[in-house]
Order: structure tokens, then C-alpha cells, then sequence
């Protein structure tokens, strides 16, 4: 009986651990691994987010997270640039399967459209 009046009240402590964790700390840490993803991204749409020429990738800065999320998911499950005429949307559809799940989806978009609108 000690025993279990125990684990309860570990498990009571780690409830309250985990509850504790701030809605704004989540947001903080889904930006940091927002802006780690972005590193890829910003081979072909820039440091900015805002679009490079040479690599012809639009700008994408500022766009709306869930736009973003529908775009990224689109490319990964082939709804998008599934036509071999569409070489830019190919390898954006690669760059997207890059990412691991629906996490790093939703903390790429958050990160980009954070990111101050820039025109090409």
C-alpha cells in the first residue's frame, strides 16, 4: 500500500512537471528547431527566406504557417511536383521529405512565417 501511495505521488509530481512547461516555452523551442530546419531551406530561398533568382525559388518569407504546412505536406506526399516537367518542384519535394514528421512541418512554417515579408 506505501508502495503504490508512492508511485501515485510520482506520478502526480511528473504530471505536474510536465504542466508546468509554459505554452511559451513550447513556442520557443518549436522557432529554435524552426530556424535549425530552416538552414536547408535557405540554400535555395536565401538567409532571408526571401527567394533567390539563380535557384529560382520564391520568396516565402512571411507566409502564412499554414499555407506553408499545406505547401510542405503537398510536396511530401506527391500532390505536388509529381510531373517530371517540374525539376524546381522536385527537388522541393525532396528537401520536404527531409523532414522527420509533422513537427518539423509545423516548426519550419512557424519559423518562416515569422519571418518579415520580403519581396523578390
Amino acid at each position: 500500500m506505501e508502495g503504490q501511495r508512492a508511485r501515485v505521488a510520482l506520478v502526480a509530481v511528473a504530471l505536474l512537471a510536465l504542466a508546468s512547461v509554459s505554452p511559451r516555452a513550447r513556442a520557443d523551442e518549436m522557432m529554435e528547431r524552426g530556424h535549425e530546419l530552416f538552414a536547408l531551406c535557405s540554400q535555395c530561398h536565401g538567409d532571408n527566406a526571401g527567394g533567390m533568382h539563380l535557384s529560382l525559388a520564391p520568396s516565402i518569407a512571411g507566409l502564412g504557417s499554414w499555407y506553408v504546412q499545406a505547401q510542405l505536406n503537398k510536396f511530401r506526399d506527391g500532390q505536388r511536383a509529381s510531373n517530371f516537367d517540374d525539376i524546381n518542384g522536385m527537388r522541393m519535394r525532396g528537401m520536404a521529405r527531409w523532414l522527420v514528421g509533422e513537427e518539423d512541418v509545423k516548426a519550419a512554417a512557424a519559423y518562416i512565417s515569422s519571418l518579415p515579408p520580403v519581396k523578390p
